[in-house]
């Protein structure tokens, strides 16, 4: 498997006690999983009729997996893609995509993704959900299972992820529905919870090794697991995915441990240049600067668009002379 206490803001104009996101998200920009069936050339062995029942399968995975995520999160989870799974019949053999060289399996994979389907990594607003079909016989090369964001931190753009279909069909090597909402908690952005200094091995979050979450077959495992504070914090940033997501601190972090320079410091790494170069590199929330000095909160990145105009509004009328500069998700704006 792949390796948010209030501060204030300087000016604002309303105390916040819990946290909105822009309803502007259109149904076309929200990030969405495309489940793909990955075929190299010599895995010949499947027919049509095989490809939809696994896919049948893995549509009734994904559904499981999004009723996880609403219960984990209660207001919100992610969307998939309305076309269904597709099968891509790979440019190469299987020894090509698991075999150790220079570039990784995923890279190689989300290479030909792109091409094939028009998308790159600056536009994407793709969830790749690939499902490897190892040729039939094949034990050459890593198990794929895995997931990482393709631009860094949460709310920067698509997402690639790999699972075996042999564990789609029979737990083996892993057990496929929790693997599942595992892999697609980093393709949303989360790392390890032994990042913010929890046990990697019996922490409750589904993004822990926790064997009490394993599942089998296809009911939800007995401890399908929850979200630590800062894991909370993270998907509130990925208004990319869950637009609807409320972060509430009295919910969320009851605690009240300071989370910002913790998240950020746990953030996944962007995927390297071999998928195309990062033309921007975007911020995530409300940015507010005096004679370009920034002064905004670390609570600023949870403002929506509507906040985000009302405390530009009111420090531009309120400082006449200060040069008051306001930035929301990396892009300068006025009133």
């Amino acid at each position: 498997m792949n390796r948010l206490c209030m501060t204030g803001l300087i000016g604002i104009i309303f105390v916040l006690t819990w946290v909105s996101f822009p309803a502007a998200v259109s149904a076309e920009a929200r990030l969405a999983v495309q489940p793909v069936f990955f075929l190299p050339t010599d895995n010949v062995s499947y027919s049509r009729e095989d490809m939809n029942s696994f896919s049948d399968l893995l549509s009734t995975h994904l559904n499981l997996a999004r009723d996880h995520w609403r219960r984990i999160l209660k207001t919100d989870t992610f969307e998939i893609t309305r076309n269904g799974s597709r099968v891509y019949y790979a440019r190469r053999p299987g020894s090509y995509y698991t075999l150790p060289q220079a570039v990784d399996a995923a890279h190689l994979m989300l290479e030909e993704l792109f091409d094939e389907y028009g998308d790159n990594r600056n536009a994407s607003r793709v969830i790749y959900l690939v499902i490897y079909a190892r040729p039939t016989g094949s034990v050459q090369g890593e198990f794929l299972g895995g997931a990482r964001t393709m631009n860094g931190m949460p709310g920067t753009g698509g997402a690639f992820a790999h699972l075996e279909l042999s564990s789609l069909l029979t737990d083996k090597p892993y057990p496929f529905q929790s693997a599942l909402v595992h892999e697609l908690g980093h393709a949303f952005g989360l790392t390890h919870p032994n990042c913010y200094g929890y046990h990697l091995s019996e922490n409750d979050s589904v993004m822990s090794y926790n064997p009490r979450h394993h599942s089998r077959g296809l009911p939800a495992s007995t401890g399908p697991g929850e979200l630590n504070p800062e894991e909370y914090y993270a998907i509130a940033l990925n208004r990319l995915a869950f637009p609807n997501f409320v972060f509430i601190p009295a919910v969320h972090n009851p605690g009240n441990k300071p989370l910002d320079q913790a998240v950020e410091s746990c953030f996944l790494g962007e995927m390297s240049p071999y998928i195309g170069a990062i033309y921007q590199k975007r911020s995530v929330g409300y940015e507010l600067f005096f004679n370009r000095q920034r002064v905004n909160g670390p609570d600023a990145k949870f403002y929506s668009w509507s906040q985000a105009l009302a405390n530009c509004q009111y420090n531009i009328n309120s400082k006449p002379d200060i040069n008051v500069e306001c930035r929301f998700d990396g892009a300068f704006f006025r009133p």
